[in-house]
């Protein structure tokens, strides 16, 4: 990065150029195809869901999670002083996009079970549903959370010895560190907007749909 500084109002003469090869051409490689990665994570979630649910809107609202890990990857980094590492950061980033879904589906499709089976309104099914489901959406992501939690501070299992013992500070904890403070942090706050944030963005959309439903009926007829 200083080199790039440097050069950066460097007078190269006609038919010359500067390439930087090494590592950073390796970081811009990994960053193209995770970010490619990414993005089809996203693709192949999003028609999953929309075939489970038969629905457009509900799984925008789903994917809506995944923005909202996105602030709790932030908060993590900042607060533990890591940098947001094209590789590692990103690989826990992908990750994150398959796990807090399962919150939101979780959720919602016991949302749409009460108001279809026990047709129950769409506060109350809302109400019930939150209740019914706190403590199974908790329990994933504190489990989940508690694994990552001796990756997060460095600490490993040796197994070079005849009696595996527990390490703290190797190179391989270090470079694991900033995947496990981005899926922890992440889960833990899409995990709490979740459970807030996903219910009202639910009963927007399910009364949108409504609407749309009997406003369509009236220009058919």
């Amino acid at each position: 990065m200083d080199v790039q500084k440097k050069l950066a109002d460097f007078p190269i003469p006609q038919g010359c150029s500067i390439k930087y090869a090494g590592d950073n051409e390796d970081m811009n490689d990994a960053r193209s195809f995770l970010g490619k990665a990414f993005l089809i994570a996203l693709g192949v979630i999003l028609v999953i869901l929309v075939i489970q649910f038969n629905s457009i809107l509900i799984p925008v609202v789903i994917l809506v999670t995944v923005l909202l890990s996105m602030i709790g990857v932030m908060w993590g980094l900042l607060i533990c002083g890591f940098k947001f590492g094209v590789i590692m950061t990103g690989v826990g980033v992908i990750s994150l996009a398959g796990i807090v879904v399962n919150n939101a589906i979780v959720l919602i499709d016991c949302i749409q079970q009460q108001q279809h089976k026990e047709k129950m309104n769409r506060i109350d099914a809302v109400i019930t549903a939150g209740r019914l489901r706190l403590r199974p959406v908790l329990l994933t992501a504190t489990t989940t959370i508690l694994g990552m939690i001796p990756l997060a501070i460095g600490y490993s299992l040796d197994f070079h010895t005849k009696i595996p013992k527990l390490v703290q500070g190797t190179e391989q904890s270090q470079w694991w560190a900033p995947m496990a403070v981005a899926v922890i942090f992440g889960l833990a706050v899409s995990t709490i907007l979740t459970l807030v944030i996903i219910p009202v963005m639910y009963c927007l959309t399910d009364a949108f749909a409504e609407w749309w439903v009997k406003l369509f009926k009236i220009e058919k007829d």
